[in-house]
């Protein structure tokens, strides 16, 4: 025992290589060293003010609490905080002054310097690992988007044991504080893109620490890179222009397909026309001029040649018709109109009837298709046959 001291019911002690040992009335003593977190078992003095204690030691000078029977580290300084020298020899306190004896001289502090709010922690990044592989907490972090699991471990630097330590950490600024005792941090799913993760770290009597930081970043996969949604978009609008272009063409050929149908159909139409026109047409007019011919030869026995001259007569003006009908050089409203005014000035000289064939205004020359000119035709046709 190097030191010791008592109050109403309490022994406190210091001692040389086993801490600050404190004994109540009934004899329980309760330790304080360095496996729960003293920074020495080698203590040399302690002093008493008020409801607290300061212990000397090899190691600077420590504030002692009580929270419960058993003393607690509150505060400490040594030559981190400006002593001359760690080992302390004596402690002295007078009204708001504190002397310490240290092995360098004296140092007179201002009492206030052991408020009960300690000094912060300083927290480092003590290792970074992706599953089993460590990676250097100075190097860039990149990670790729399939990585299973980063695990990132702090360290406070305390006297304080590891369970009086709180950790926070958080990925952004915008973010909430994640707060646990567990200095071990596990990050697993995180969306691709960049992060400042924070940490910092408090003990049970201070105040959070200033937050250190380290960037990282997720690459995000190939699929949902800026270049590869570039090249899809390129790709698609190619395929798009290719697909429009094939429509387009095949259209095109559609449509001339049926222009050059249509044109082949317009040809043998011309060609049946002719044809009819050239030799039936020819072969019937021989019939019919023959009939004439024989009717005025034998005027007794005339009148099968007269039916044959009329039949002739009848297939010469149908197949004129159609003749008119296929030929495609008359597929308009002009043509139409033409051929039924002169059917009709023929039909009244035949008949002996009377009638007006009248076209109203100027006509236009609209293109009719074959099958609507015979079939408007043919209902002038009809209607002049059920006249007579």
């Amino acid at each position: 025992i190097t030191d010791f001291q008592s109050s109403v019911g309490v022994l406190r002690a210091t001692t040389d290589g086993e801490g600050v040992v404190q004994w109540d009335e009934r004899g329980e003593a309760c330790r304080l060293d360095e496996s729960s977190g003293f920074p020495s078992n080698f203590c040399k003095s302690l002093a008493s003010s008020g409801s607290s204690l300061l212990v000397t030691s090899e190691k600077g000078v420590s504030w002692l609490g009580f929270q419960g029977n058993c003393p607690e580290i509150f505060n400490h300084i040594s030559e981190m905080e400006g002593l001359p020298s760690n080992v302390v020899h004596d402690v002295l306190i007078h009204e708001d002054l504190i002397y310490l004896a240290t092995s360098r001289g004296v140092v007179i502090v201002d009492s206030t310097l052991f408020d009960q709010t300690s000094l912060p922690p300083t927290v480092l990044i003590n290792s970074i690992a992706i599953a089993d592989s460590a990676i250097s907490v100075s190097d860039q972090l990149e990670l790729q988007h399939d990585y299973s699991v980063l695990h990132i471990n702090l360290h406070a630097i305390s006297y304080d044991p590891a369970d009086r330590i709180e950790y926070g950490f958080r990925l952004n600024e915008d973010e909430a504080w994640v707060i646990s005792s567990n200095p071990n941090i596990q990050l697993t799913r995180l969306e691709p893109g960049d992060y400042q993760l924070q940490v910092k770290a408090k003990k049970k009597s201070s105040e959070w620490c200033v937050p250190i930081s380290k960037p990282f970043t997720i690459k995000p996969p190939f699929y949902k890179t800026w270049w590869f949604r570039t090249l899809l978009i390129l790709v698609i609008l190619g395929i798009s222009f290719w697909m429009l272009r094939f429509i387009t063409r095949r259209k095109f050929e559609k449509r001339l397909y049926a222009m050059e149908k249509e044109q082949a159909v317009l040809r043998e139409r011309d060609r049946i026309s002719r044809d009819m026109h050239d030799d039936l047409g020819s072969e019937l007019t021989n019939i019919v001029i023959l009939s004439r011919i024989a009717q005025s030869a034998d005027r007794g026995s005339g009148e099968p040649v007269k039916k044959i001259d009329s039949a002739a007569t009848k297939v010469i003006a149908k197949m004129n018709e159609i003749i008119w009908a296929l030929n495609a050089s008359n597929d308009s409203l002009n043509s139409l109109v033409d051929y039924a005014q002169s059917y009709f000035k023929k039909f009244q000289e035949m008949h002996d009837i009377s009638g007006m064939f009248e076209v109203k205004g100027d006509l236009k020359n609209l293109e009719l298709k074959a099958e609507f000119r015979r079939n408007v035709f043919l209902v002038i046709k009809e209607a002049l046959q059920n006249a007579q």
